[in-house]
C-alpha cells in the first residue's frame, strides 16, 4: 500500500502581490497570477515587498491569507 501526502501552501495578498508561501518548507515564497498560477519569474519587486511582508507578526500576517 502507498502513502499520498498532501500539502496545501498558504495564499497572501499583500501590497497587489497575490504569493503562495509555506512558512515551514524549504521553498518559496513565489508570487502567483490572478487565477493562483504561479508567475514565470520574481523580480526585485516581489521580494523588496516580501521581505516586509515577512517582517509583520505572524497574526498581521494571517491577517493577509487568503486560502
Amino acid at each position: 500500500m502507498e502513502s499520498i501526502r498532501l500539502t496545501c501552501f498558504n495564499f497572501y495578498t499583500y501590497k497587489g502581490w497575490t504569493f503562495e508561501w509555506k512558512k515551514d518548507w524549504p521553498v518559496g515564497p513565489w508570487p502567483c497570477k490572478k487565477d493562483l498560477e504561479l508567475r514565470a519569474r520574481a523580480g526585485r519587486k516581489f521580494w523588496d515587498m516580501f521581505e516586509e511582508f515577512f517582517n509583520l507578526s505572524d497574526e498581521k500576517q494571517e491577517h493577509y491569507r487568503v486560502l
